[in-house]
């Protein structure tokens, strides 16, 4: 063995020595890589060991970047585990819309590594990415009313998260693989009178509370769902807030149901670089030309839902509550339209790139 590849193999055995400390920290076991993403975050599956929690399947990860913005996070992560904690601490996210978090803390290792790990429980479900590719390669279907039930489902999500923390929440990086459903999305009734899914937002690394005197560090998510004030600037009005997260799944139901995003030919594709989608949006201002082209072949009471969700102005956008109330209701005055979108216009296969700007 050169001495390269036995270094690599020390390094090696030492980062997980590191992890495997911490989740014994954390109280979690058997842990198995999901992702590694660029910057040296790491999300694990596994299971706790704490009494009361053993054998819970959960999400252990380790969020690593500036030391002032893993700060934030860990506040964050604690505000949310109050709020959690006062609504009866129970393990699915059904109350608050936001996956259960059980332990959060900042770590020092040694070589002066800071890492903020975060342990949440699992949701036993699909993700939204997951149900549109299954529709688009048509292994399983739903009617256009069971898709519009389901964004709002989405968007009721988002309302419970806002609501819990006085409508200030943002998680500014919403996009169908960062939705789940709790039960199976496919069970939703034909005629819509039965249990309806309820959906929960992961991937919390850079949501953040709204509030005066709250710092934002900067646009980040995935190109192509971030609202343009993320991209446009960094003035008072061009910031992540509340409304922005409107616009990303105004995105994403627009993409549930025509297989497509819904901007001007001639866009970036979903997850190209930030700066590309900010050309895009100011070689739109500029000509006096809207960005956002809603599919016309969609019943017009849903283009305008869509299109309110994706109004340039995010003053001009309805609360998350609002949406979720319109959707359900287009639900259900489409109960009978089957699967004029669903199926035939799907892409093959969703984009759910992880690209942070």
């Amino acid at each position: 063995m050169d001495q390269t590849t036995e270094n690599k193999n020390i390094a090696t055995a030492s980062v997980d020595a590191k992890v495997r400390m911490i989740a014994r920290l954390a109280g979690v076991d058997g842990l198995k890589l999901v992702t590694s993403a660029q910057g040296g975050s790491q999300v694990f599956v596994g299971s706790c060991t704490a009494d009361g929690l053993r054998g819970t399947s959960c999400s252990f990860k380790l969020i690593r970047g500036d030391i002032a913005h893993l700060r934030r996070q860990e506040d964050f992560f604690r505000r949310v585990l109050d709020v959690q904690a006062d609504a009866g601490g129970t393990l699915t996210p059904s109350s608050h819309g936001l996956a259960r978090v059980l332990f959060h803390e900042l770590v020092a290792l040694p070589g002066d590594d800071t890492v903020l790990a975060v342990v949440t429980v699992m949701v036993p479900g699909v993700s939204f990415a997951d149900v549109v590719r299954t529709c688009a390669t048509g292994v399983r279907s739903l009617s256009f009313a069971q898709t519009l039930l389901l964004v709002s489902s989405c968007f009721g999500a988002l309302a419970q998260a806002q609501e819990a923390f006085d409508g200030a929440f943002v998680h500014q990086d919403l996009k169908p693989s960062n939705i789940v459903f709790e039960s199976d999305p496919f069970d939703v009734a034909s005629d819509l009178l039965g249990e309806i899914p309820q959906a929960a937002l992961i991937d919390l690394d850079y949501s953040f509370l709204d509030e005066e005197g709250a710092y934002w560090t900067g646009p980040h998510g995935t190109p192509g769902y971030l609202a343009p004030e993320l991209l446009m600037g960094e003035d008072e009005d061009r910031h992540a807030q509340p409304a922005s997260d409107v616009f990303s799944l105004g995105v994403l139901a627009h993409e549930a149901l025509c297989g497509s995003l819904p901007f001007l030919a001639g866009a970036p594709e979903a997850g190209a670089g930030g700066n590309a989608w900010k050309s895009f949006f100011e070689a739109c201002q500029s000509a006096g030309t809207s960005a956002i082209a809603v599919d016309e072949g969609l019943p017009d009471d849903v283009r305008g839902a869509i299109r309110a969700c994706l109004a340039d102005d995010p003053a001009a956008r309805p609360l998350a509550s609002q949406a979720a109330v319109a959707f359900d209701d287009l639900a259900r005055r489409h109960v009978r339209l089957k699967g004029d979108f669903i199926g035939d216009r799907h892409v093959m296969d969703v984009v759910t790139p992880v690209t942070l700007l």
